[in-house]
C-alpha cells in the first residue's frame, strides 16, 4: 500500500538539530520522529557544507525549494513540439509512428523527440475541454479513458488441472502421427450462437459440432458425440485454447479418450490449423450470421464440402482421401473370392448403397459421409487392379453394400462393400 509522503516539520528539525549536538546516530533520530533513517540522512547531507546541522537554515532551504520552478514537460500547453504532435495526430498517425518518425529526423536531439506513452499521458491527461476531445478523435478507437497497459492476472474462471501445451509429446509437432486435433468455437451474431470445430493435424480433417450453447455441458456432451464417430486409433490428443467453455476437459477426456492440452493466451499461432480452418468455414457460414439455424446433418454436409477440397499442403489431395488412407491404407484392401472388397479383416457390418447412375448425391449426409470415409482411399489401389471406373450411391434399403466397378477385359460386376465397423 503507498505511503502518503510528509515533508519534515520545523519542530521536527529541531528535534534533528537538538540530538545531533548530543552526538544520537542517525537511525536513533529517525526512531524517536518515526521517519526512514534514509530522510534523516539527506536532510543532514542537504546543509553538511558547514559541518552542523541549522534547524532554522534547513526551513529556509526547503522554502527556498519549493519556489523554485521546476522543468516542464515536454508537451506542455505552450511547447512547439505539442504543435507538431497535434499536427501530426490529426493526419491520423499513431502515437507510435509519431514518437518513431521524429527519433528518425532528430536522433541526437532528445528535446525534440518524446515516446508514444508521453504523448498518450499528454492527451488523456489534458484537462477536459474541446483540445482533448479533439486529441481523443485523431486516435484511432476513440476511447474516452486510457485502458492500462498491464491487466493483471485474470482470476475470473480458472481452467482446472490444464496441461499446457508446452508438455505436449514433440512427435505432434511433426505432423506426422495421426490422431491429434485442435479444437475451437466460432460464433455467430452477438456470439448467441455457437458451433465446434475439430481439425485432424496430419490430415487437415473436419469435423464440426452442433451447440445448443457455450455452456461448458453443452461443449462437453457436442465433442464427445463427434469424437466418438471417429476410430480410436484416431483419437489421442486435442490442442484447445484457454476458453472458459473447457472448464471439463477431465470430462472429455474420460468419455473419449483424448488428451486435452491447453495453447498459451493470446496465442493462436499455436493452433494454426484450426484457425486457418475457421477463415475456410466462414466462406460457408459468415460472419454475424445465426449459427443456431444449422442442424448437424447441415454441419456434416458442410464439413464434407470442405474435406473434399484439395489442399497444397497435401499435394493437392483432399483431407477425406488422405485421412482415410490413414485409417486403413490401400495395401490391406483386397478382393475375396466370393466378389467381396475386404478391408483388413473388418466386414462385419455394412450399410446398403445400390449402384444407380454416376455422380448421385445421397440424401443421408451421415451415410453419405461414412461410405466416403470407406470409399476415398480405394481409388488408386482400385486402377491398379485394372478397375476402369467405380460408382456408389445411397440405395432405398439399409441392410447390405452394393458398389460397380468395370474390370478391364470382364464384364461389369456388382459387389457388396463393407463398412468398417468403427465408421458404420
Amino acid at each position: 500500500m503507498a505511503r502518503n509522503y510528509k515533508h519534515l516539520t520545523t519542530q521536527e528539525r529541531a528535534v534533528v538539530m537538538t540530538m545531533r549536538d548530543d552526538l544520537c546516530s542517525i537511525r536513533s533520530i529517525a526512531k524517536r520522529l518515526c521517519r526512514s533513517a534514509s530522510t534523516i540522512g539527506r536532510e543532514i547531507k542537504r546543509t553538511a557544507d558547514t559541518g552542523l546541522y541549522d534547524a532554522n537554515r534547513a526551513h529556509l532551504q526547503c522554502l527556498t525549494r519549493r519556489t523554485t520552478p521546476r522543468r516542464l514537460p515536454k508537451l506542455h500547453a505552450d511547447s512547439i513540439l505539442l504543435e507538431v504532435v497535434r499536427h501530426q495526430l490529426k493526419l491520423l498517425w499513431s502515437p507510435q509512428k509519431i514518437a518513431r518518425k521524429l527519433r528518425l529526423l532528430w536522433p541526437n536531439t532528445p528535446e525534440k523527440t518524446v515516446s508514444h506513452e508521453t504523448i498518450y499521458n499528454a492527451i488523456y491527461l489534458h484537462p477536459r475541454g474541446e483540445l482533448k476531445r479533439e486529441l481523443i478523435a485523431c486516435l484511432r478507437h476513440h476511447n474516452q479513458v486510457r485502458k492500462p497497459r498491464s491487466r493483471g492476472t485474470d482470476r475470473r474462471g480458472q481452467i482446472p488441472d490444464m496441461q499446457s501445451i508446452h508438455i505436449r509429446p514433440p512427435e505432434i509437432e511433426d505432423r506426422i502421427i495421426p490422431g491429434h486435433w485442435e479444437g475451437d468455437l466460432i460464433k455467430g451474431a452477438g456470439n448467441r450462437s455457437s458451433v465446434g470445430t475439430l481439425v485432424e493435424r496430419t490430415t487437415g480433417f473436419v469435423v464440426r459440432a452442433k451447440m445448443d450453447n457455450a455452456t461448458t455441458k453443452a461443449v462437453v456432451h457436442s465433442f464427445f458425440a463427434v469424437l466418438n464417430r471417429e476410430p480410436a486409433a484416431m483419437r489421442k490428443t486435442m490442442t484447445y485454447d484457454q476458453g472458459r467453455e473447457m472448464h471439463g476437459h477431465k470430462i472429455l477426456t474420460e468419455r473419449t479418450g483424448v488428451q486435452i492440452y491447453f495453447a498459451d493466451p493470446h496465442s493462436p499461432w499455436q493452433r494454426g490449423s484450426n484457425e486457418n480452418t475457421n477463415g475456410l468455414l466462414r466462406q460457408y457460414m459468415p460472419k454475424g450470421s445465426d449459427l443456431s439455424i444449422y442442424s448437424q446433418d447441415e454441419l456434416d454436409a458442410i464439413a464434407l464440402s470442405l474435406n473434399s477440397r484439395p489442399r497444397a499442403r497435401l499435394g493437392f489431395e483432399s483431407p477425406l482421401v488422405v485421412y482415410t488412407q490413414q485409417i486403413a491404407p490401400p495395401s490391406q484392401v483386397t478382393i475375396g473370392h466370393d466378389g467381396w472388397l475386404y478391408l483388413g479383416d473388418q466386414y462385419e457390418q455394412t450399410l446398403t448403397l445400390t449402384v444407380t447412375r454416376r455422380g448421385s448425391i445421397p440424401a443421408d449426409v451421415e451415410a453419405a459421409r461414412k461410405i466416403a470415409l470407406a470409399t476415398a482411399g480405394w481409388e488408386q489401389w482400385l486402377a491398379s487392379q485394372g478397375v476402369q471406373a467405380f460408382y456408389i450411391v445411397l440405395g432405398p434399403n439399409k441392410d447390405s453394400v452394393y458398389g460397380e466397378w468395370h474390370l478391364a477385359g470382364r464384364k461389369r460386376s456388382s459387389h457388396r462393400l463393407p463398412i468398417p465397423s468403427s465408421l458404420a
